[in-house]
């Protein structure tokens, strides 16, 4: 009660204080309980349909808090805005009430279509129950409803959501080791050796194995595309190796760069110690026999990129990541519909050591045959996809769903898939963007070369080229003591989980926050602080420490999810098994592993595969609406004088054709995106 008193009157102030300049047209939007729409004749030049957004009161406290204003709410880009008004004047009916109006357009046959598809997914029934998500974290299940195109075309308002999508409930047989692991760690962190013979289907299906977890050894192993680097079987820098990847990543005919020094690099970080925002990250000697032990492979020159020693084990698209206009990802878990990306796409490999390399100063190896063993140490490829359009971010969606539809396995798959994956691997991908790449980080997460378990980040961060650079993993705390103070179990730590949800930053309160090596010392380990006991806010507290926990590299990886053996992906994985996933891509439920309140404990569930099958499902099927971009200049003058919109936001503007407007996503208001971007 006092923290929101405190806050009202902070906000009051607020209203006085801050000057409304261009900086009050923040492009920010509260997640809202609900968007309607409704036929608009009254002026063709703004649109034909009206839409109004519902925000509830904790979405109204924070639009305040962010914008100095509750009054309104700003969509688009920046230079590009449309606004939707809670201040009674028209296309609003009432002031304050939180329901925000606006007038936009779009092709009433695309709303049929919307319709008659969202009717077909339901069986003709109308409704349909689908699973429930909040940020990552499944909420049960919930009931959907077809949008109402009757009602719709008689003026009603109606109800507009996402698109109607269900669950496929296909079952692959894709081999899994019994319980998702590789058995339990030894004192070593050795492995127990599985078999082919131990094998049970997963809890995913062929449109998630086909679609969002390309691990098939048809894929993974395609020899017109990878490489064994056990056998050499396969094709020499084929367009899923490694090298491929270093290659273009390097982009030597415009940077010069040479790959294998590229790669050479790379690996070095390990040789040494690091410097990362004060925290000095030690070395791991076990590094120094690898690159030995692949540049003897490499006749003892550069490193030999096409007998690289990694295999591939998975292909992912990430469109649930992508970012809108008032957003930047990560804990924001908001949009504006506005697109900046399209979200990430992903390549996932597993270190390995080839016949001839020593295995002796690494930790757990699993036995692969024929000399070679795999070791406990993930390389993520993990690529932004520079689509901003509506109309684009649509069409890579549906590029991706379509490949459930195509013969599996076949040539005629592997070939579509690779045309996808060259469009944000190959050279040139993102000119704004170092080495023209379009990577936005390189991430390992390993144990073999030392304990604890262990995660590091990489960027290309300076523009036109450069090398690689070990920077901070994102969203997460220090907590490797012989870097620099560990803030689990902080003051630090609860103050700033307290005041979340919020996106872990470099410093906080004059200390060096952001790590640069998260460690994760145990399958069991959360981040926690010495959060207040009160019996009334337990629950709410928990929350706010298991979303941030869930947040950072190493609680996604062990105790938030089901003390997740370290890794989501096994790099591990014994041959002839398709890559072992965790129960928190293929769905668990685990309890809390932090809260100890009176009664039953909190249990959390995890379906991720089946969050994304349903989000790119329905972000295929998005309805792109355009709108007439408000006169900025004649905005701001009015805010800046009055402190109120002006009647008219189009202020001698000259008539624009509908088609010729800013578009965006009115469905992915309401899309949820995830507060964790791992």
């Amino acid at each position: 009660m006092k923290r929101a008193m405190v806050l009202n009157l902070v906000l009051l102030l607020s209203l006085f204080a801050l000057p409304l300049s261009a900086e009050n047209l923040t492009l920010f939007v509260p997640e809202p309980e609900g968007v309607f729409i409704q036929r608009f004749d009254e002026d063709p030049d703004l649109g034909n349909v009206r839409v109004v957004v519902q925000i509830g009161k904790d979405g109204l406290d924070r639009l305040a808090e962010v914008t100095g204003h509750g009054d309104f709410i700003v969509l688009g880009g920046e230079g590009g805005e449309t606004i939707f008004r809670d201040d009674g004047i028209s296309p609003d009916d009432k002031a304050g009430d939180g329901f925000f109006a606006g007038v936009i357009s779009i092709d009433e046959a695309e709303l049929q279509e919307r319709a008659e598809t969202d009717q077909t997914n339901t069986g003709g029934r109308g409704t349909v129950t689908i699973p429930g998500f909040k940020g990552r974290g499944k909420t049960g299940s919930k009931t959907a409803t077809a949008f109402n195109f009757t009602d719709f075309q008689a003026g009603k308002i109606v109800s507009f959501d996402r698109a109607l999508e269900t669950v496929d409930t296909s079952a692959d047989q894709i081999p899994q080791a019994p319980d998702g692991t590789l058995g339990q760690l030894t004192a070593a962190h050795e492995r127990l050796d599985v078999t082919t013979a131990d094998v049970i289907t997963p809890g995913t299906n062929n449109f998630q194995e086909r679609v969002l977890m390309i691990r098939d050894l048809s894929v993974v192993q395609d020899p017109a595309r990878t490489l064994d680097p056990c056998t050499g079987a396969g094709t020499s820098m084929g367009v899923w190796t490694f090298g491929h990847l270093m290659q273009e990543l390097a982009n030597q005919g415009a940077s010069g760069i040479n790959p294998s020094h590229l790669a050479e690099q790379w690996v070095f970080h390990w040789g040494t110690t690091q410097n990362i925002n004060s925290f000095n990250v030690p070395p791991r000697a076990a590094m120094t026999s690898l690159i030995n032990d692949w540049r003897a492979a490499s006749g003892g020159g550069d490193l030999d990129l096409s007998i690289a020693p990694f295999r591939l084990l998975a292909i992912v698209p990430r469109l649930d990541l992508r970012r809108t206009t008032g957003s930047s990802g990560g804990y924001n878990g908001v949009s504006n519909g506005k697109f900046l990306d399209a979200g990430e796409a992903r390549f996932v490999f597993g270190v390995v050591l080839p016949p001839g390399y020593n295995t002796a100063p690494f930790l757990g190896t699993v036995n692969l045959g024929g000399g070679c063993r795999a070791l406990r140490f993930s390389v993520i490829f993990e690529y932004g996809v520079p689509k901003c359009e509506c109309e684009d971010v649509r069409a890579w969606a549906r590029s991706w769903r379509v490949l459930a539809s195509l013969p599996f396995p076949s040539a005629t798959y592997n070939a579509r898939l690779a045309r996808l994956t060259e469009q944000f691997v190959r050279a040139g991908a993102n000119p704004l963007k170092p080495n023209s790449s379009g990577l936005n980080q390189l991430r390992t997460n390993e144990v073999s070369m030392g304990t604890p378990w262990e995660f590091r980040e990489f960027r290309l961060l300076t523009f036109p080229f450069d090398f690689f650079h070990e920077t901070t993993t994102v969203d997460t705390p220090n907590n490797d003591t012989a870097a620099g103070p560990s803030f689990q179990n902080t003051a630090t730590l609860s103050n700033f989980i307290l005041a979340g949800p919020n996106p872990v930053p470099l410093l906080l309160g004059g200390q060096n926050f952001l790590g640069a090596n998260p460690e994760t010392p145990s399958p069991a380990f959360a981040w926690n602080g010495p959060l207040p006991l009160d019996a009334a806010n337990l629950v709410a507290h928990s929350n706010l420490r298991h979303g941030f926990s869930l947040g950072t590299c190493n609680g996604c990886h062990a105790g938030e999810t089901g003390n997740t053996p370290f890794v989501h992906v096994e790099p591990a994985t014994p041959a002839g098994l398709a890559a072992i996933l965790s129960g928190f891509l293929t769905g668990i439920a685990a309890n809390d592993p932090i809260y100890t309140g009176v009664g039953a404990p909190i249990v959390r569930e995890f379906d991720d595969l089946e969050r994304r099958e349903i989000d790119i499902k329905r972000l295929a099927r998005t309805r792109c609406f355009r709108f007439k971009q408000i006169n900025r200049r004649h905005v701001l003058a009015a805010l800046e004088k009055t402190r109120v919109l002006p009647l008219n936001l189009f202020e001698k503007l000259p008539p624009e054709p509908s088609d010729e407007r800013s578009s965006f996503s009115l469905d992915d208001l309401l899309a949820g995106l995830p507060t964790q971007p791992h």
